[in-house]
């Protein structure tokens, strides 16, 4: 939008340099009064300035010099646009992936070797520490997970926010 907005304002702004090296035709009309005679007259006139030295040159070019840099504006914007949603998607994937081996493969392996640690505990045959260690495994796994998840959603907004694509 706000391209658009640049790229429009420099076309009117050289299409109207560009009209003004055309001189301007002024018609006039009026009555006169002759004072010695008592007289009314109908005066008609007309004008057409010659542009003989300026035509309006510098302002065209100097128009036409800012149309082609909001060009080159608008087409850097666009492909820095293009560049940062190709970096967004790339993120929005790696988060997806991230969060399938996680829910798929880290969570289910970790809560195993928690509830196997803890029937050993229980059990008596390992200690203390190794049921720590395996909730602690967990928890950790838990938090990446969530973590992931997070990412995920703050990279689906960061693509709805800047360029109003939905994922």
């Amino acid at each position: 939008h706000y391209r658009q907005l640049l790229r429009d304002s420099a076309d009117a702004s050289y299409r109207l340099a560009n009209q003004e090296r055309f001189p301007e035709l002024r018609l006039s009309v009026g009555m006169r009064r002759y004072q010695s005679t008592g007289d009314n007259a109908l005066v008609l006139g007309a004008a057409l300035p010659l542009p003989l030295f300026d035509r309006n040159q510098v302002a065209r070019l100097e128009s036409q010099g800012q149309q082609q840099a909001a060009m080159r504006r608008a087409e850097l914007s666009m492909t820095r646009g293009n560049s940062r949603l190709e970096q967004l998607t790339k993120e929005l994937a790696m988060a997806q992936e991230q969060l399938v081996v996680l829910d798929k493969q880290v969570l289910p392996a970790t809560l195993q070797s928690l509830v196997i640690a803890e029937a050993s505990y229980k059990a008596g045959k390992t200690g203390l520490s190794d049921w720590l260690d395996a909730k602690r495994l967990w928890r950790e796994a838990s938090e990446r997970r969530l973590s992931a998840a997070l990412s995920l959603q703050e990279t689906a907004a960061n693509i709805e926010r800047e360029f109003g694509v939905q994922n």
